[in-house]
């Protein structure tokens, strides 16, 4: 049975959001209209109100709330760098949450794992060879000696003799492995210099799990913001390329819409039925 994921945001109290209270009554209609289907429900996201509190009105009123239709917040630890518990997973079953400060936001990272029904991505099987395994030094002295055996060879017989003595080598150092992949459309906006950056994001992040240092962690951070500003200007470079070669209206108007994430038709889960008109 196929789950139904809510992410919500609750904005912290302000001049336009004096309290809790309008929240947790359009909280309480939320559930109301899901009552039928709760047992598939988990409402996640940045609620702003401290959970963890025991004497806090509006946390009290949401646990009732939660407990009155057989919800509860799975999230036991602080998930703000302030402390207090204000992002929930809230589900009427029970399963493992993890709080991690990956380093990300004032938030911090909420994992877990749930058994969901996908559909299989189609499968394309793909080759390699681990040629950063191989020794240099070793490779050298084994085609030096191949060669050595070989000095007979003249002519077309000698260029076949070197090109056989190459691949059994680099066979031999770094072998062909053949293995099972997910067939991925590639993105456009992923270029070598994001991949690059990427790689870069992921040397800081192992450095800092290692050392847990503060300035491996502020390496760290820098590296993820040089991805995300990266990613921004290869997208804006990708979009600008495309709307300057649009040679129609429609064409035009298509890349516009792929840019504010407009679809020509609702994309629907299996089973909900479309009451568009």
């Amino acid at each position: 049975m196929n789950k139904i994921f809510i992410c919500l945001y609750h904005p912290p109290p302000s001049a336009t959001n004096p309290s809790h209270r309008q929240f947790i009554e359009d909280l309480e209609c939320l559930i109301e209209h899901h009552s039928e289907v709760l047992d598939r429900v988990i409402i996640l996201g940045d609620f702003n109100i401290h959970f963890d509190s025991l004497t806090y009105t509006y946390s009290k009123s949401v646990k009732t709330l939660l407990h009155n239709n057989d919800l509860a917040n799975l999230v036991t630890t602080a998930t703000h760098c302030k402390g207090h518990i204000l992002d929930w997973v809230v589900a009427s079953e029970t399963f493992a949450v993890s709080v991690d400060d990956l380093c990300l936001s004032d938030h911090y990272v909420i994992n877990f794992r749930v058994a969901l029904h996908l559909e299989q991505r189609k499968k394309k099987i793909a080759t390699n060879r681990n040629t950063r395994s191989i020794n240099v030094a070793t490779l050298n002295a084994d085609i030096r000696a191949d060669l050595e055996a070989n000095q007979s060879a003249q002519g077309e017989g000698r260029a076949d003799m070197l090109e056989d003595i190459l691949r059994r080598n680099l066979e031999n150092h770094a072998p062909l492995k053949t293995h099972e992949i997910t067939d991925r459309q590639p993105t456009p906006c992923i270029t070598e210099t994001v991949r690059e950056a990427q790689r870069r994001r992921r040397t800081a992040e192992r450095k800092w799990h290692k050392s847990r240092t503060a300035s491996d962690r502020q390496v760290y951070k820098q590296a993820m913001d040089l991805v995300k500003s990266t990613i921004t200007k290869e997208k804006k470079s990708h979009f600008a390329s495309r709307i300057k070669n649009s040679s129609t209206s429609k064409g035009l108007y298509s890349v516009v819409n792929e840019v504010c994430g407009k679809l020509s038709s609702p994309v629907l889960p299996k089973g909900v039925p479309n009451r568009t008109t």
